[in-house]
């Protein structure tokens, strides 16, 4: 979140309930900020971004997107393949990656799109996509216990932001098949574990 020119770190769960809140005050909230002569903050900035975490263990591929990355309506009016993606406000988003950044993300991060595959290695991972392009973040078995740490709270504040975000996603089912599959929209992941729940993320050994 900014103020002026100040940025202003929050943790990220309250920046989640404070944009909750303003979501679901809807249109009465701007009617009310038109009337009194405020201004509120845009909710689309513009500025398109996706966060993913990715479990090579469980098979678990989820992403949050920002507003000016995918319209809420446009992603849960039409049928998906996956339930796996959400969007969230760009502000949630935004102070979602600064606490990523916190914990070194852009330290440790490397370019590109997240591995398809575990190399036997790498068990778990973070996404980030903006206008710079994909980079991503992996855990690894014998890791540096520091880095493994930092990478591991990113991971827990991503899926306890997602769990927290409503969606209401319209999935086209084949009889038979479990909605919750891969792959998720641009994370080109081409595997098709079923997601059934979100534990919390468990470091490697």
């Amino acid at each position: 979140m900014r103020l002026g020119s100040k940025l202003v770190r929050l943790p990220v769960a309250v920046a989640l309930f404070a944009a909750l809140f303003v979501f679901s005050s809807g249109c009465g909230s701007s009617s009310n900020a038109s009337q009194t002569g405020q201004s509120s903050k845009p909710a689309v900035t513009g500025k398109p971004m996706r966060i993913a975490f990715r479990d090579y263990r469980s098979g678990q591929n989820l992403e949050l997107v920002n507003q000016s990355h995918t319209a809420p309506a446009d992603l849960y009016s039409s049928l998906q393949t996956s339930a796996a993606r959400k969007v969230q406000t760009d502000e949630v988003i935004e102070a979602l990656y600064e606490h990523m950044r916190g914990q070194g993300f852009e330290t440790h991060s490397k370019p590109g799109d997240s591995p398809a595959q575990s190399d036997g290695a790498i068990v778990a991972g973070m996404e980030v996509e903006d206008a710079r392009g994909s980079r991503h973040w992996m855990a690894f078995k014998g890791q540096d216990a520091k880095e493994k740490a930092a990478l591991m709270e990113c991971a827990k504040a991503f899926v306890d932001t997602y769990n927290l975000t409503y969606a209401l996603q319209s999935v086209d089912v084949p009889p038979g098949q479990d909605p919750f599959k891969n792959p998720v929209g641009s994370t080109k992941i081409k595997d098709k574990q079923p997601i059934r729940e979100l534990p919390k993320p468990t470091p490697p050994k």
